[in-house]
């Protein structure tokens, strides 16, 4: 079983590689992005889910700040052993979700 150290540079490795793939493709694919992406789906089909491409580095600092932050949360969670545990995988959820999410945008616009 993984223990929370292992857990934890684990998060480490997925707020890292994150950052890396979310900037990276949105700068190798920035010439080619169009005016207008896709970015709030929660919002109603049509003009109102496109948003400037200048919005799409708001999934990197997102993952990261996850990432970073229940990182944090999962380090001073004491003497509990089960919590940090929940903790540090949700938050690599929430990152590769995130990261796949921005991932899937860019290659339908491109």
């Amino acid at each position: 079983m993984l223990t929370l150290e292992k857990l934890a540079l684990w998060n480490w490795r997925v707020v890292t590689a994150g950052v890396v793939v979310g900037v990276g493709l949105v700068a190798m694919y920035w010439r080619s992005l169009p005016p207008e992406v896709p970015l709030l789906y929660s919002r109603p089909w049509g003009q109102d889910q496109l948003v400037s491409p200048y919005f799409l580095i708001i999934a990197p600092v997102f993952s990261t700040t996850v990432g970073v932050l229940l990182g944090w949360v999962a380090n001073k969670s004491g003497e509990e052993k089960l919590l940090p545990i929940i903790i540090l995988v949700s938050s690599m959820v929430v990152q590769i979700i995130t990261i796949l999410g921005l991932v899937r945008i860019v290659m339908l616009v491109v």
